[in-house]
């Protein structure tokens, strides 16, 4: 996604919140923490560490599935063009990408990858730290996994 972050004008928030009642105070809180860098909570009347706002893999990074054609990868765009106008978020396609079966055909794959804006096709890689591609063998990717840990338990 392209943030919003990126492109919403601070006062027309200020504004939209003051005409949907917001007390004035909250909406202070609200402008002063979406327009600073960092931020820091009271609670229970006592001031907690800042927080600085990080990027990161985020729950609302989508994973969609669909069939692999032309028709199907037109409609997948119209959809997306849909939750940009009516969001107001705009899908960022240097941040996305498309994976295929082994055994798609090349002409297929460039097809598909045009009727979505020429979206960055990748092979075989890691979501969120597992293999994308799971194969019959689930002792190899659970392999995968075991040694993960390990790993992480060594440092």
């Amino acid at each position: 996604m392209s943030k919003a972050y990126d492109r919403v004008e601070w006062r027309f928030l200020e504004v939209v919140m003051r005409k949907m009642g917001f007390n004035d105070k909250w909406r202070s809180w609200i402008m002063e923490c979406i327009s600073t860098a960092s931020y820091s909570f009271l609670v229970n009347g006592e001031v907690k560490k800042y927080v600085v706002p990080q990027r990161g893999i985020r729950q609302d990074d989508s994973l969609i599935f669909c069939k692999t054609d032309s028709q199907n990868a037109a409609e997948l765009k119209r959809l997306l063009n849909v939750y940009e106008r009516g969001t107001c978020q705009l899908i960022n396609l240097e941040k996305s990408s498309v994976i295929f079966s082994n055994n798609m055909q090349q002409q297929r794959k460039v097809e598909v990858s045009q009727a979505l804006g020429n979206i960055h096709v990748v092979s075989q890689g890691k979501y969120l730290g597992l293999p994308m591609v799971v194969t019959r063998s689930k002792q190899q990717l659970f392999g995968y996994i075991k040694s993960s840990i390990q790993q992480r338990l060594k440092k």
